[in-house]
């Protein structure tokens, strides 16, 4: 195997062991700050690898198998965001239902007849 392609095979390793630590912040809720730097790690792996797959260079076969296991973690991480964010309409669509049930109770309370009493 040549050095190019070893080193290459690193790299995505590597970019895989990124992925993974960002997949994992993401199903733990992890604190912002830990989720923007696995996110800042990912990415700059990325756009290396990307930049040495541009160059010509092709990655060897244990590359390969990391590659279709990074796909698999971008889908979980996907899969996931994706039902957090039903998750969050579900919970505005409830906000909002709520806000107009109270709106309407106000708008009744304000139109019915009231009773006054006068002191003579």
């Amino acid at each position: 195997m040549p050095r190019e392609a070893r080193s290459l095979d690193e790299r995505i390793a590597e970019l895989r062991g990124a992925t993974e630590r960002l997949c994992d912040c993401m199903a733990s809720d992890a604190a912002p700050e830990r989720l923007e730097a696995a996110q800042a790690s990912r990415e700059s792996l990325y756009l290396e690898v990307r930049r040495r797959v541009e160059a010509g260079e092709a990655p060897g076969e244990a590359g390969r198998v990391e590659l279709r296991r990074i796909l698999e973690l971008d889908a979980e991480m996907i899969a996931l965001g994706l039902s957090l964010q039903e998750a969050i309409q579900i919970e505005r669509r409830d906000l909002a239902r709520r806000r107009r049930a109270i709106r309407a109770h106000g708008q009744r309370e304000r139109m019915a007849p009231r009773a006054l009493t006068v002191k003579a």
